[in-house]
């Protein structure tokens, strides 16, 4: 990234030079923010980028109850303010630190919920921006609003500190298809039962609902029903999976049984939605390049706490749905 200055970046004049800060400290606090932990990750970034930034920046936070402190610091050498490549502007509720380095990019915190300080002062937040800030006035310190000034703060985005982070979600896709039957592409059936166990545990801990939809998908033939090729296989389960939530999971359960674990589902909902994911299968036949009387689709559905109290009452109420389902057709 090549530098620019800020009256470049902006297209407007240099703001006049403002008092930052006393000349007999090194260190000044910009701001106290109530915000969440996940904050430290910013921590990290700015300490990555104090070589480069050849300032200091300092970052704290104090739990308390179910809130933090939040205290973000910058320490400039006396009669030096914040180097010219630094711009802090808030149009719009948006608070932005860009220092326009070659190895550093933008960092921004956008503010949610502002409020006054803990002495009721509500603080003065207009949209500003400056650069170079420098000189030294002890009686105003803070020239955009209160010291202390109380607001929630979220990292919208930082580059390229991200790129640890990029790499964290590469190995967990890894994992995921560790979990897969590389022939099929789908959760191997082990690892249904797995991640079906703990959400039993989760309901017997905080009474959330599961559902379970068992599938039987086999093919006709002029000699009866088969196990669908792996093919067909691939192709249901990439159908299945753009339908379904990310926290749902599709996989084997048998030769020719399919499972449909849905989180946090009751009966009533689970039931839509194995409805929708078995029309998925049956009505668009065509698009897989299938006649449309090809595959043939049986179900059974059940759930905790409706159908059942334990995981092994659960998958015999959805096999015993599915047999009654078979016996009808």
């Amino acid at each position: 990234m090549s530098k620019k200055s800020n009256k470049e970046q902006r297209g407007d004049e240099t703001p006049p030079q403002t008092n930052f800060g006393p000349n007999d400290t090194d260190t000044v606090r910009i701001a106290q923010l109530d915000c969440s932990p996940s904050l430290n990750d910013l921590y990290q970034a700015l300490e990555s980028a104090k070589s480069e930034l050849g300032k200091k920046f300092e970052l704290s936070w104090n739990v308390g109850g179910s809130k933090s402190d939040f205290i973000l610091s910058v320490a400039c050498p006396p009669d030096q303010g914040i180097p010219p490549d630094w711009s802090l502007s808030m149009p719009d509720g948006t608070i932005a630190w860009s220092y326009l380095g070659d190895d550093v990019a933008l960092i921004q915190l956008h503010v949610r919920n502002l409020s006054g300080s803990n002495d009721n002062k509500v603080p003065a937040f207009p949209d500003f921006s400056f650069n170079n800030i420098s000189s030294s006035d002890a009686n105003d310190p803070f020239p955009f609003g209160e010291l202390g000034t109380v607001a929630t703060v979220e990292v919208i985005d930082w580059e390229p500190f991200n790129a640890p982070i990029a790499r964290d979600f590469n190995a967990l896709r890894q994992y995921h298809e560790m979990l897969q039957q590389p022939e099929t592409g789908i959760m191997s059936q082990w690892w249904i039962m797995y991640f079906l166990e703990q959400e039993y545990y989760r309901y017997k801990a905080c009474s959330f609902p599961v559902t379970l939809a068992v599938f039987d998908l086999t093919m006709r033939t002029p000699r009866g029903l088969s196990p669908l090729s792996v093919s067909h296989i691939k192709q249901i389960g990439q159908r299945v999976t753009n339908a379904k939530r990310k926290i749902d999971l599709f996989g084997h359960f048998g030769s020719t049984l399919y499972a449909l674990m849905l989180p946090h589902t009751e009966l009533s909902a689970g039931t839509m939605v194995a409805n929708r994911i078995k029309s998925l299968i049956t009505n668009h036949q065509e698009e897989f390049g299938w006649d449309n009387s090809q595959i043939n689709v049986r179900m059974g559905i059940a759930s905790i706490p409706t159908s059942a109290q334990d995981l092994n009452g659960l998958i015999m109420q959805a096999v015993e749905d599915l047999k009654a389902t078979a016996a009808v057709s």
